[in-house]
């Protein structure tokens, strides 16, 4: 689910703006991340870790308050973002395929993130748009519900 391409190139635009302004990078580093943010494509979970599965299953399926948080796996946002900012401005493409190939995450633990080491990850098809991006966190349903109840019937955990 990628936005449309309208959206794209406003997002583009504000891009643009934000790396020939004379900014401190801090405030484009927050400028370019809330240009990203509230978004339901963004921040797009492509996996959930064993301990995270557990978590939902130790809490009766409710989503456990507190104990989860998404990480970017191949790479932190601020990197994406530094990589945005470094040299020279980026073509629409290339700008666009920095973040949209970098944005993925996993759902895991917060000791998971601490420490950065993780248990097994099982794979989730970002297309279905399980644990879609909200306002502060992630969607979570009764889709989300049977989701992990079926991992969890196949898995065996």
């Amino acid at each position: 689910m990628q936005p449309n391409i309208d959206t794209k190139k406003q997002i583009y635009e504000i891009y643009k703006l934000v790396f020939t302004s004379s900014f401190p990078n801090r405030k484009k580093h927050n400028l370019l991340r809330s240009a990203f943010s509230y978004e339901p494509w963004g921040w797009r979970v492509v996996g959930i870790t064993k301990n995270a599965v557990i978590e939902y299953q130790k809490a009766e399926f409710k989503k456990p308050s507190g104990k989860l948080e998404r990480h970017h796996h191949s790479q932190n946002f601020a990197n994406i973002t530094n990589l945005m900012l470094q040299d020279s401005l980026l073509a629409f493409d290339e700008w666009w395929s920095l973040f949209w190939d970098n944005d993925e995450t996993i759902l895991v633990t917060k000791e998971e993130h601490r420490s950065n080491q993780y248990s097994p990850i099982f794979v989730i098809d970002p297309t279905k748009g399980l644990f879609a991006n909200k306002d502060i966190g992630w969607k979570y349903s009764q889709r989300e519900k049977d989701f992990l109840q079926n991992l969890i019937a196949e898995q065996k955990l």
